[in-house]
């Protein structure tokens, strides 16, 4: 299976990495012919599980032959145009610098000590994407431009 990347820059005026989708196509070769779409999609992005493939399937971000391709279980035919869509999750775009208050009490080369006020949370996680102490303090250390 010989598949073509590219980068598909869809919004042009947005510069944030959270932006960007990865569109790969490939041709589907006679040694996969028969296979499911789900393990087809590894031979052309092998670097994802196959969980997160699925997911792309039923968002509609995979096409057969121009058409969306539906479920994970469709079987796929020697010659068909398979593209897919690799879009980023919301795991991948946690941890991304965000601007907010945050209130030093003691910093030096070693360490940083913050005033955390309570309920906030400290590091990004599922339901808690943005607003984390953490995000806060990686933008303070983000050099600006």
């Amino acid at each position: 299976m010989s598949a073509q990347s590219g980068r598909d820059y869809r919004d042009d005026e947005v510069e944030d990495d959270a932006s960007v989708t990865e569109l790969r196509e490939a041709e589907v070769d006679a040694a996969l012919h028969g296979q499911r779409l789900d393990k087809t999609l590894v031979a052309i992005a092998p670097e994802f599980s196959r969980s997160y493939l699925q997911t792309l399937i039923a968002g509609g971000h995979v096409w057969l032959d121009g058409r969306a391709a539906g479920t994970a279980s469709r079987r796929v035919q020697a010659g068909q145009r398979l593209r897919v869509e690799l879009v980023p999750t919301s795991e991948s775009q946690a941890f991304r610098a965000e601007a907010m208050d945050l209130s030093i009490v003691h910093e030096d080369e070693q360490v940083i000590v913050v005033d955390k006020p309570a309920g906030l949370v400290v590091h990004p996680a599922a339901g808690n994407w943005t607003g984390a102490r953490a995000s806060c303090i990686a933008w303070t250390r983000t050099p600006p431009g």
